[in-house]
């Protein structure tokens, strides 16, 4: 596909190895998720496994209108905790240039 889009055929357009630089977006993304909207994602399955949810747009507004305040809330908390966390600094070591 990324050759596709940078209209060549080099095998250079993908960059294989660890992904380091994206730890703490998955790790936010992971803790929101099994923090918060998990729950919210089994619930609204579940409406709509036993009929109470057609998926049409009235549906869709009244759950906006019911839960929206709820689900806002859990993320607030969820972001406040997240953000009072401590990011450990990284001491580099002294570089002698003689």
């Amino acid at each position: 596909m990324q050759t596709f889009f940078r209209d060549t055929t080099s095998a250079e357009c993908v960059t294989l190895g660890p992904s380091t630089g994206n730890q703490r977006i998955e790790r936010w993304w992971s803790t929101l998720r099994s923090q918060c909207i998990q729950f919210w994602m089994d619930h609204f399955v579940q409406l709509k496994e036993d009929g109470d949810f057609i998926d049409t747009f009235i549906d869709k507004g009244l759950i906006q209108f019911c839960f929206q305040h709820f689900i806002q809330e859990e993320l607030d908390e969820l972001v406040s905790a997240w953000n009072c966390n401590r990011i450990r600094t990284h001491v580099l070591p002294a570089v002698n240039l003689q």
